[in-house]
Order: C-alpha cells, then structure tokens, then sequence
C-alpha cells in the first residue's frame, strides 16, 4: 500500500547532499572577496531553509511496515487506527510466504533486503510485523541502520501478556522458526521470571490464512486449530500469545476453542 504523499517529490532527493554541497560551493566563494562573501551569506539562507525543508519531509514521511504476507496488514490497520494521520508503505513479501518453515540465517536475508527497499522509499521508521522476521534480524538491523527507528512485535507483546496474565501461565503459538528461536520465552522470563511458559508451533496456520481460509465454519481450519490448541487448553493457562501476525485473523476460532477465560 502506497499512498500518494504531496511531498513526495520533494522526499525523492538527498536533502542532506544538496545542504553538503551548497555550503561547500558556498566555502569556495567566500575565499574571493566581498562578492563571495555577499553569495555566501545568500547560501546560508538556502542551507536554512533546506534544513527546515528537510525536518518538514521527514515529519511527513512514511511508516514502513512489512510482513511475509498480509498477515503484517493487521498490525498496519492498528497503526493507522493509532496515527490516522500518518502516511504507510507496507511490504507483504508472499513471494517467498511462508517464513516459518525457513532458517533464521535466510529470514534474515530476506529482511535485509526488504528493509534496503523500504529505506529507498525514504521512511522515518521500520516496524516489522512479522513475528519471525523479528526473531530473526531485528538486532542485525538496528546495526545497520542504527539512526533508523525500528520496532519489532516480540517485545511489545511478550510485555502485554505479562501485564494481562494473572497466574504467569502463559502460552505462545508462532511459525516453527519463532518458537525454534526460544525469543518469547527469553522476553517473557527477563519480564516475569516466575512465569510458565508453553510453546507450540503451528505450522499450517499461515498457509490457510494466506488462502483465505480463516472463518468460523470452515472445517479444514477449525480442525487443525483443535488439533494444535486442545493440548494447551487443557493447560489451564489463563493467557495465549498470538505469535504471528496471521493469526488475530483466527482470533474467532482460537477464542472459542480456548474458551473465555484464556486471553
């Protein structure tokens, strides 16, 4: 989704090229005399200016945002519910969908050049929204860009169940190559040390959201559900971590599986 920006014209060039190299051009006059000083003094106004332009651009620059699909499209509409006034490019790379099956070292490639792109789009900030992609590359990226804002959605939510789990018992169903990373269970017990933590990796979730088949009434889908779920409901965890982006599309079917007093 790319939405058309007024500015964007403007976002297209190197602000911070065209202000190096007016002040050197600038540098050059001011050695000749009054008439290089006068020209001199005409382009600090310009570099002013240009700055301001530059601040301006980057307030009204775009959120990136990207997933491995359209499941990261579920966390683009809680942005823009959030910030309606922000503009969004998002990234759904289901070319190479799904991620979950794949190594971390090649999520990890993947993301790199997803993020290369985005950042040639000129936006202010990454969030990746995709559970997998984050175990996979988030510190790798913050060393490559490391003035680029980037958030990744193992954090925030690993905090939220927390906060929401009564007990400490609490569960994560993600793609095999997040619950392989151990990412959740790493956040959750640096934030709660005392919490039990259940994993289950859910591997045909993605593929049937991507299809379209994420309704109640759809037997194929409710099936797998139970078969994956009925274990950890007999649990009694009181707190279930959606560990995928795909998967608040489920949100109906895990609900009623797990019964009201899981949230």
């Amino acid at each position: 989704i790319v939405p058309i920006n007024p500015i964007e014209a403007l976002s297209k060039g190197n602000m911070l090229q065209i202000i190096f190299f007016a002040l050197l051009f600038g540098f050059g006059l001011s050695v000749i005399g009054d008439k290089g000083k006068q020209v001199l003094h005409f382009f600090d106004g310009a570099a002013d200016v240009m700055i301001k332009v530059t601040g301006f651009v980057m307030l009204y620059a775009p959120i990136g945002v990207f997933d491995s699909g359209f499941g990261g499209l579920t966390v683009a509409r809680e942005i823009a519910k959030e910030l309606p006034r922000e503009s969004i490019v998002y990234l759904g790379d289901s070319a190479r969908c799904p991620y979950g099956p794949r190594s971390l070292d090649e999520v990890d490639g993947f993301v790199q050049q997803i993020c290369t792109w985005l950042v040639g789009r000129d936006v202010k900030m990454i969030v990746i929204a995709c559970n997998t992609a984050t175990a996979a590359a988030l510190p790798a990226l913050r060393e490559t860009w490391p003035d680029m804002p980037i958030i990744g959605v193992i954090e925030p939510g690993s905090r939220a169940a927390c906060e929401a789990s009564p007990s400490g018992d609490i569960a994560v169903i993600a793609t095999e190559s997040t619950i392989r990373s151990g990412a959740y269970e790493r956040y959750i017990s640096a934030l709660h040390p005392g919490a039990r933590i259940l994993s289950k990796a859910c591997p045909l979730f993605v593929p049937l959201v991507e299809n379209g088949r994420f309704r109640r009434g759809d037997v194929v889908i409710e099936t797998v559900a139970r078969e994956y779920l009925e274990p950890l409901r007999r649990e009694g965890l009181d707190t279930l971590i959606l560990g995928c982006t795909h998967y608040p599309l489920l949100t109906d079917i895990i609900g009623h599986i797990m019964g009201p007093g899981v949230t």
